[in-house]
């Protein structure tokens, strides 16, 4: 195998085995198609023998089911927020968190309520649908487990601040509130409105 590139490891096995040939990457085989007139011929001519995907390990760990489909909506959500995560509560999560996948869930749910017909019928007459039953009520409490799993986090950060190395943004947050606070017999906070 040449380190600086796989591909001229392949080279020499297409001029032995041809355009088409299939390599041992570790235990497991992968088919190698060399050119324009092989990918044609598999891709296209016979696109039903070659169909479907190989097993990718680092992605079927995310299944209950070994090969089941990838949804990417969930995997770009979850690397996305796990990212926002680290920065924001300096945590990453396991991609079976349960902590995490409840949080996605949340703000899937709130972000399908707000874009839906009921929320721009709700926006124009709030003052006469808010006392009828809704999606509004089930928006409300979500809302709220968002805010508690922020105030959890919140306050974890308060009990472990070090005011001489902020770890993230929460407590460059919560010194930089430290600082701001008008005077010190003040109740002043993060959730003061």
């Amino acid at each position: 195998m040449d380190q600086k590139g796989l591909l001229k490891s392949f080279q020499p096995l297409r001029e032995k085995y041809g355009d088409v040939f299939t390599v041992y990457l570790g235990s497991r085989p992968a088919v190698i198609l060399w050119g324009y007139e092989a990918m044609k011929e598999a891709l296209v001519d016979q696109a039903e023998a070659f169909s479907g995907r190989g097993r990718i390990t680092i992605i079927d760990s995310l299944f209950q089911e070994p090969g089941a489909y990838l949804d990417p909506h969930f995997l770009f959500n979850f690397i996305s927020a796990n990212i926002i995560c680290s920065i924001v509560f300096g945590e990453r999560f396991n991609y079976q968190d349960p902590r995490l996948l409840q949080l996605l869930h949340l703000l899937n749910e709130i972000l399908i309520i707000l874009s839906s017909f009921y929320t721009q019928v709700f926006e124009i007459f709030p003052g006469i649908l808010k006392h009828f039953p809704g999606k509004h009520i089930r928006l409300y409490s979500m809302i709220e487990e968002v805010k508690a799993f922020i105030t959890e986090n919140v306050e974890r950060h308060q009990k472990m601040l070090d005011p001489s190395g902020p770890k993230d943004f929460i407590d460059s947050f919560l010194l930089r509130m430290d600082k701001a606070r008008p005077a010190p017999d003040m109740h002043w906070g993060w959730e003061s409105e």
